[in-house]
């Protein structure tokens, strides 16, 4: 036994949680997100998303999202490289290889569109079964443009959720998704977008 969050007893037991709860849970309690967004992604228990606000248009988002030759401009996790193969623009079933690195380990993953509402939502599932979403929602006023940015990665279709907790790949996603949104605010405040 050991004291969890705010010193409560946390113990191991059969009925206990995944830790990928205390994922969304967190997320709940400190940035907001339990709105329908939630409800519109399916099983939360895997999945961590992060929004932020990007002063920059919709479409403008959109179209760099759906460029994967940009990816690496706006990647928080510091593994995307330039190089790619696949279609220029991405939609709906285009499949795309990204190179990757992370350390000293070089390697291509392919990634299938599974989700493209132009400009709203843009998806993409990883030879891995899981996915990575984008849901993008105008907030421009009389100040400006502006877009809501949601990041998601979702784990509930990969054969080995355990695993994905283990290596903890939900809390170092979502410290990616949260330097993915810096990058794209940054690249809108110097007028990239």
């Amino acid at each position: 036994m050991h004291l969890g969050f705010k010193g409560q007893r946390i113990t191991s037991s059969p009925r206990r949680k995944p830790l990928t709860y205390s994922c969304v849970a967190f997320n709940k309690r400190f940035f907001g997100q339990d709105d329908s967004i939630s409800e519109n992604l399916g099983n939360s228990l895997y999945r961590v998303s992060r929004s932020e606000v990007i002063k920059a248009p919709q479409q403008a988002i959109f179209d760099l999202l759906s460029t994967p030759a940009h990816h690496h401009l706006f990647d928080g996790s510091g593994t995307v490289l330039a190089e790619v193969e696949g279609p220029r623009k991405l939609y709906l079933n285009a499949k795309f290889r990204m190179s990757m690195r992370r350390s000293a380990i070089s390697y291509r993953i392919w990634n299938t569109v599974v989700e493209f509402d132009e400009p709203m939502v843009i998806a993409w599932k990883h030879v891995g079964r899981h996915i990575w979403r984008f849901r993008l929602e105008d907030r421009s006023s009389e100040f400006g443009p502006a877009t809501l940015v949601t990041e998601s990665f979702e784990w509930g279709d990969v054969y080995s959720k355990f695993l994905y907790e283990v290596f903890k790949f939900p809390t170092q996603n979502a410290m990616s998704i949260e330097a993915t949104l810096g990058k794209l605010a940054e690249l809108a405040l110097n007028g990239q977008l």
